[in-house]
């Protein structure tokens, strides 16, 4: 049973530069209609049956803790967050900000907060830098340390884990499996992958700003084509930054 789960990256107000800030309003509507639809948002830890959903937020925003944070404890969801260790409590400088885009990133008592509430804290890795061009040995080191880390912060098992920038590179699956990860989070493809791993793999659904919680059902539902398109399409627009990055 493939449990739909959905990625979120930042909940918040004001001027916003590119997809991925979410209007805390907007996201209230997304998670008050999945409530009157009788889903629930839970974790990986819970009991998952056909009435649940994962809500993910990747990179970890302060603003998560913030606004997503009450918003999903008033109808009763949790969320999971996967958190990039070397920025927790600091802002985004792995990204290309401008200055005008910088964000925070939760700091140790907001993610020791979340766990305590049950939500789940999961990996995203520590420098936030696509693994194509690393190593075996620094994509093994990115994925160990992280997981130590948060469990020493959160005192439990980190389970779950998702690559920076989404970019799935094979090796992450056996490293992973070693590791004592169970779950690995992918965005979910165009065509029908197949992964030839023990390990749990959930396949998300990415939210954007000009997401309505029509496009959110169509989402969980797998009913659209057109968004798949458009979600992948936006991705692979996104992925310029790595380059781009090396530059700056």
């Amino acid at each position: 049973m493939q449990i739909p789960s959905l990625a979120y990256h930042r909940i918040c107000s004001g001027f916003q530069i590119g997809l991925n800030g979410i209007p805390p309003s907007r996201f209230k509507s997304h998670i008050s209609g999945l409530a009157k639809l009788g889903l629930q948002g839970k974790t990986t830890f819970d009991r998952l049956d056909s009435n649940s959903v994962l809500i993910t937020f990747d990179d970890g925003y302060e603003c998560v803790y913030d606004f997503a944070y009450p918003i999903c404890e008033n109808y009763n969801f949790k969320g999971i967050v996967f958190a990039i260790t070397d920025y927790t409590g600091k802002t985004n400088s792995w990204d290309i900000n401008f200055k005008f885009n910088q964000h925070k990133h939760l700091n140790a008592q907001m993610l020791k907060t979340l766990s305590d509430n049950g939500w789940e804290i999961a990996s995203h890795g520590c420098h936030h830098k696509s693994y194509s061009g690393l190593k075996y040995s620094e994509v093994y080191a990115d994925m160990a340390i992280s997981k130590e880390i948060l469990e020493q912060l959160t005192g439990k098992p980190v389970q779950s884990f998702t690559t920076p920038f989404n970019m799935m590179v094979p090796i992450v699956f056996p490293i992973a499996e070693e590791l004592g990860y169970k779950n690995i989070f992918v965005q979910k493809s165009i065509s029908n992958v197949k992964y030839n791993t023990p390990l749990e793999v959930y396949e998300r659904r990415f939210v954007y700003s000009m997401d309505k919680f029509k496009t959110i059902l169509k989402k969980i539902e797998n009913s659209s084509r057109l968004e798949l398109y458009k979600e992948n399409f936006i991705h692979f627009c996104s992925t310029a930054t790595i380059g781009a990055k090396e530059f700056i």
